[in-house]
């Protein structure tokens, strides 16, 4: 939790953590369209999918740790949405649930960053699961709590929130069973629904100088 002690540290915060996690998940956004999606979509054929990772590899490894900035940022962001609702409880809680995805995400995207061509498979499946199931559900979970727990809340803006997180939800479905038309949908609607979501909800969030 940031510290109430230092309102210019708030301020600041307030201000760039909405900022930086839209970009940075924009970015990672972009790079899962240009870079990542050639070597995971399992509808190319492997030897074709491992060409195309063995042919850009540095971009290949920023891309995952974009991803990995991508948990950080989310992380922050959650942690700046819990010094605005009255219930630490359900702030702490929520942000437990967070951590907890975002240790199923970093863990698998390291490895995809450290990824070769012989493992290249089992790894993307892997993660595929653990980081679309698991993480994904998690922050999911986290963000329906801290909607809930949040007073003041416009109703459009509270009904984009829920929107973020029924297709997130959505998605932890389609991976659990590995459907993959279902991952690529629910990953460019919630993709574009998080990107503007950060800035729009990080400006509500600044407004409210005291605890919703």
């Amino acid at each position: 939790m940031l510290d109430e002690r230092h309102p210019e540290v708030q301020s600041f915060a307030s201000a760039a953590i909405p900022v930086a996690a839209a970009a940075i998940h924009a970015a990672a956004a972009l790079a899962m369209l240009l870079v990542i999606r050639p070597a995971a979509d399992t509808e190319i054929p492997l030897p074709a999918r491992i060409e195309w990772f063995e042919s850009l590899p540095a971009l290949w490894r920023a891309s995952w740790i974009c991803w990995m900035l991508g948990a950080v940022s989310l992380l922050a962001f959650y942690g700046l949405w819990g010094t605005r609702i009255r219930s630490r409880t359900a702030a702490r809680v929520a942000l437990g649930i967070a951590c907890l995805g975002a240790c199923f995400d970093v863990t698998w995207e390291a490895r995809l960053v450290a990824a070769n061509r012989e493992n290249l498979y089992l790894v993307l499946r892997g993660a595929g699961f653990w980081t679309t199931v698991y993480a994904n559900g998690f922050y999911c979970v986290a963000g329906v709590i801290l909607t809930m727990a949040t007073r003041g809340l416009p109703p459009w803006l509270r009904a984009w929130s829920w929107a973020i997180w029924i297709v997130g939800f959505g998605m932890t479905a389609s991976g659990a069973v590995q459907w993959m038309p279902g991952l690529k949908i629910t990953t460019g609607v919630i993709t574009v629904l998080l990107v503007p979501w950060f800035v729009v909800l990080g400006r509500f969030l600044k407004k409210s100088a005291a605890p919703a």
